[in-house]
């Protein structure tokens, strides 16, 4: 069955130039789910917190602006429409 969510239902979370919206995962749906989606909104400038990464995998896709993503040691350039995928 469709789910469907209003921007006003997901939870949210600030810090200094971000903010994080969850979008879905088991806390939206009640339900142990595989997935999470996160929207993070950055300020020119600003940097998002560390995301813990832990036997999963993960996709970082650009809707608009650009910056770098540090992936360990390593930077990998981001661009609007651009997607890095983590496994």
């Amino acid at each position: 069955m469709p789910v469907v969510r209003q921007r006003s239902e997901m939870p949210t979370r600030q810090g200094t130039g971000w903010t994080e919206t969850v979008c879905a995962g088991p806390a939206a749906f009640g339900a142990p789910v595989g997935m999470q989606a996160r929207l993070f909104t950055l300020e020119p400038g600003a940097a998002t917190p560390t995301v813990a990464i832990a036997a999963q995998e993960a996709m970082v896709y650009v809707a608009a602006g650009s910056g770098t993503a540090q992936v360990g040691a390593e930077q990998y350039p981001l661009e609007r429409e651009s997607m890095l995928w983590l496994s």
